[in-house]
């Protein structure tokens, strides 16, 4: 069973994933002529993760089997690190092809952007769960402080990637998966502190992002709703029905997966993200507008 559970996982992420951000990619290249390629594959790498966060009475569910729960809870909790080096290199080709630089000079710029974030990433999951290990042995800290300590080192890990020109996004992530490779017992206390405080800082990010999107409403325009309305049902359930041939899944089944995707704050960040990084292409504006409709509907 485990082993079946891992197999649908690693479907999920590593076949589902691609398929979804090339289906959203396919899709705002027709819907959106104004949009490059590389412009229309940073807007389907935006719209790709998910989050199981906003799903939890799902995820949590026991009507729903329990391999099929826990594939959509662990995938939801990777994917957004998955999609974090296909979002990289189309906001570098993105921003490269508009500044007109050549193709090696961007995929060397995407590598060190990741590259970089990795390293940070690494280097502080290994040294933050070892100065963890010795706060704890030594009682220099317990409780309430140790469990705020296990969240900083995801925002330290961002802040310095970002100042060394890394990914923060691919920092934060990869120093989560070193400290749990590295043996770390996560309390349960430190599960639903964190869970906790990212329900909150969750509910802030979309109560100021529904604020900013509602004073666009009347910018929306026909191929918005469109690709909001496609990119809720065809691109999210094709790509799943695609991997999924040959699993021996019950069609119902298929389509729960390929329905059950929906967008949170991995979303919102990345928006902020490309506008704050690629000021300077031409289809920002599209993007930025289709995303905001898509988040609307999602939610």
């Amino acid at each position: 069973m485990l082993r079946q559970r891992e197999g649908l996982q690693n479907c999920l992420l590593l076949i589902g994933l691609p398929l979804t951000i090339g289906a959203g990619a396919a899709t705002a290249a027709f819907l959106f002529p104004d949009l490059i390629l590389a412009e229309a594959a940073l807007l389907g790498a935006i719209l790709a993760p998910t989050d199981a966060g906003l799903g939890q009475l799902i995820v949590n569910n026991p009507k729903v089997p329990v391999r099929i729960r826990q594939g959509l809870n662990i995938e939801s909790g990777l994917n957004d690190g998955g999609a974090i080096p296909f979002f990289i290199f189309f906001l570098v080709l993105a921003n490269g092809e508009e500044l007109n630089k050549p193709i090696g000079t961007i995929f060397s710029l995407a590598i060190e952007h990741i590259g970089f974030g990795a390293l940070v990433g690494i280097f502080l999951g290994l040294l933050g769960e070892w100065l963890s290990r010795r706060a704890v042995k030594a009682s220099w800290t317990s409780g309430l402080y140790h469990r705020i300590g296990f969240l900083t080192l995801a925002v330290i890990s961002w802040l310095v990637a970002d100042t060394v020109g890394g990914s923060g996004f691919v920092a934060a992530f990869l120093a989560g998966m070193v400290s749990e490779a590295m043996g770390r017992k996560v309390e349960k206390e430190e599960i639903i502190f964190t869970e906790a405080e990212g329900n909150i800082l969750s509910l802030a990010v979309f109560f100021i992002f529904g604020v900013a999107a509602a004073t666009r409403l009347p910018d929306i325009g026909f191929p918005e709703v469109v690709y909001a309305v496609l990119s809720l049902t065809v691109i999210l359930i094709v790509p799943v029905a695609i991997y999924l041939i040959g699993t021996k899944l019950h069609r119902e089944t298929v389509l729960f997966l390929g329905w059950f995707g929906p967008r949170g704050l991995a979303s919102v960040v990345l928006l902020l993200i490309a506008m704050e990084e690629a000021k300077g292409i031409p289809g920002l504006e599209t993007i930025n507008l289709a995303v905001r409709v898509f988040l609307i509907f999602s939610g």
